[in-house]
């Protein structure tokens, strides 16, 4: 690669909104809206912090190309760092977090500031150089010690995809994944999951994410996780109308399905709390829902929690031993607080003749059953 190393003053670099680490939403955003995503969304305070302690780590440059027609230079490598600096320059730059960032510069000496007036910078000079580095960031951000944030792979994914596929245009479907697998030291299995994710993910995106919570949700919010991990687990990728047999696998996605699973983990219900956790555990545990007829009805149809509807996923005898531990409980729970209660509600008299009722059948329904077995065993 042909690099030149100078040293750059900070208001000579500028971020690129096109980088993978900043959603579509923040293409072309203005400044302000740069610092406040990077603020809220990629922990930049805690590099303000770092770097206003131990200075800027030479060792690390930036990686910087020229903005045509522009005299400045685009960062091609090092947003968060440049972000960095430019706070601890002017603390007053996002509209956010602004008494933290402050706390955080007033307490960094004016020797660190001085030196950070020109920050160190590698200056790559042509196209095929940008190219050479954007499959460095493949590396260093998805399977190296720099990860990014899930939807932030997706996007590079994506573009790396797009980009190989322009270059190799007679190769398949799966030769693309293998190739762009070697750019990034990963399995193929891997990368065909995730682009396939970020395909469905556009189609949220171009739903606007089915105004969910007022709107509010959106790319800056949603966690891409939650899909690619949903797509790790068979009958959740089936519900959702996904085939990875297929040529095209999202060729048949149920997009009313998909609306349900996008509300079930992001649509708070009662002002803070989602249906789902969106946590691998509860991921887990909607695969086996969706696994069985009856649980699935009782999660979607009767909108049971998903541990509720999870018993029904169970097979019939242990479903049965279940419900019975969990009527016994519910009746004790019932009889504690019998001797301090003033006056029965008057439905009282006709919900325990129903449990009497029931109590009945299940015992005829018993001894039926153990009569049976009885004769069966005489016979034999």
């Amino acid at each position: 690669m042909a690099y030149k190393y100078e040293k750059k003053d900070f208001n000579n670099l500028i971020h690129d909104t096109y980088n993978p680490r900043l959603p579509e939403s923040l293409h072309n955003a203005n400044e302000e809206e740069v610092y406040k995503y990077m603020l809220l969304e990629a922990d930049v305070l805690s590099l303000v912090e770092a770097i206003g302690k131990n200075g800027f780590f030479p060792g690390e440059p930036i990686i910087i190309v020229k903005d045509e027609p522009s005299d400045k230079f685009k960062v091609v490598e090092g947003n968060r760092r440049l972000s960095a600096v430019k706070l601890i320059n002017n603390p007053n730059l996002a509209p956010v977090l602004i008494d933290r960032v402050k706390e955080a510069v007033e307490s960094i000496s004016d020797e660190i500031k001085n030196n950070l007036k020109e920050i160190p910078c590698l200056i790559a000079d042509s196209e095929e150089d940008i190219e050479k580095v954007d499959k460095f960031l493949g590396f260093r951000h998805i399977t190296g010690t720099k990860n990014w944030k899930s939807l932030e792979r997706a996007r590079y994914l994506n573009k790396m995809y797009s980009k190989v596929k322009k270059e190799k245009p007679d190769f398949t479907d799966i030769e693309l994944y293998k190739e762009v697998a070697k750019l990034i030291g990963s399995k193929s299995d891997y990368v065909k999951r995730i682009l396939i994710g970020f395909e469905i993910y556009k189609r949220i995106e171009d739903k606007k994410f089915f105004k969910i919570n007022n709107g509010n949700l959106n790319d800056q919010n949603f966690h891409f996780v939650n899909l690619a991990d949903s797509l790790n687990r068979k009958n959740i990728f089936e519900y959702l109308g996904v085939d990875f047999k297929k040529e095209d696998p999202i060729e048949d996605l149920n997009l009313e399905n998909l609306e349900l699973w996008t509300r079930w983990i992001f649509e708070k219900t009662n002002g803070t709390n989602t249906r789902i956790k969106g946590s691998s555990s509860d991921l887990g545990k909607l695969d086996k829902v969706l696994a069985c007829s009856s649980s699935r009805d009782e999660f979607i149809l009767r909108e049971r929690t998903l541990d509720e509807a999870l018993v029904f996923a169970q097979d019939n005898d242990i479903l049965f031993d279940s419900l019975i531990k969990k009527a016994i409980s519910n009746l004790e729970n019932a009889e504690k607080p019998l001797h301090s209660i003033k006056e029965f509600n008057f439905e009282l008299e006709n919900n325990l003749s129903t449990i009497l009722s029931i109590c009945k059948n299940l015992n005829r329904i018993n001894n039926s059953k153990k009569q049976e077995e009885d004769d069966e065993f005489k016979l034999s």
